[in-house]
């Protein structure tokens, strides 16, 4: 398997562009978020990796909140489920009162 760092930025970068991404985008929501619009919201982010084309799989073949990344010519299936819940709740938690 190649290493990280052929991959492009280093992990520490990705972290601080996904992290800056959705602060950028959550911070100019008014009230909560959807768990649509967080789903989008990662799939864009990640997106902006370079290199990396990233897309939700198909829930009938894969399951609920499954994320394929492409990169090169290698394929990786991530579940999203508690990233997603964790966004989605820590967020709208702000906003119970």
């Amino acid at each position: 398997m190649e290493s990280l760092k052929n991959f492009g930025p280093s992990p520490e970068e990705i972290k601080k562009l996904i992290y800056h991404s959705m602060i950028q985008f959550l911070s100019n929501q008014e009230g909560p978020v959807s768990r649509f619009e967080v789903k989008n919201l990662l799939e864009k982010t990640i997106n902006l990796i370079p290199n990396l084309d990233a897309h939700w799989a198909e829930i009938n073949r894969f399951g609920r909140n499954k994320m394929v990344l492409h990169w090169k010519e290698q394929v990786m299936l991530i579940d999203m489920e508690e990233i997603l819940e964790s966004i989605y709740s820590l967020w709208n938690q702000r906003f119970d009162f």
